[in-house]
């Protein structure tokens, strides 16, 4: 069987890296939301492990004051790449096509509230299958579950 993987932020849709615009909003670089954010509390996010209720409440007592609930969201604004759109329409009328993709739960919602998933026949998310990218056990993963 010829199973193909598709990433979806910036290869599927665009406009998906909020971290630019989550720091410009709170007056900080992108390297203080990321220290401030700590690499295992955002890989955590990416995994399941906390909610965004937790890494926002963290964030914020970290930060100094508080950051909206809704930060990861307010700036989220996916827009389909047509040209890779395409490609996975023709794939799949042969072959397996799947997302295998670094996500957290609201981004996640969002995605599949307007359909974007739809486009795949299946959906493997960071935070659902408990890895992430680069981890080659996200990929482990998906071709276990794929019977590759």
């Amino acid at each position: 069987m010829r199973l193909f993987i598709f990433d979806v932020g910036g290869v599927v849709a665009e406009n998906t890296s909020v971290v630019p615009s989550i720091s410009g909003f709170l007056g900080i670089s992108k390297e203080e939301f990321v220290e401030i954010a700590e690499m295992d509390n955002l890989l955590a996010l990416q995994t399941g492990r906390i909610t965004v209720e937790e890494f926002v409440y963290v964030f914020s007592r970290k930060l100094g004051r508080p950051v909206p609930g809704n930060i990861w969201d307010m700036f989220f604004k996916p827009t389909p790449m047509e040209e890779t759109v395409r490609i996975i329409e023709r794939l799949r009328r042969k072959y397996r096509v799947v997302a295998g993709t670094n996500t957290i739960e609201s981004h996640y919602e969002i995605h599949k509230s307007r359909g974007d998933y739809e486009l795949f026949d299946r959906v493997y998310a960071s935070h659902l299958i408990g890895y992430a990218k680069p981890d080659k056990a996200f990929y482990s993963h998906i071709l276990r579950e794929e019977n590759c």
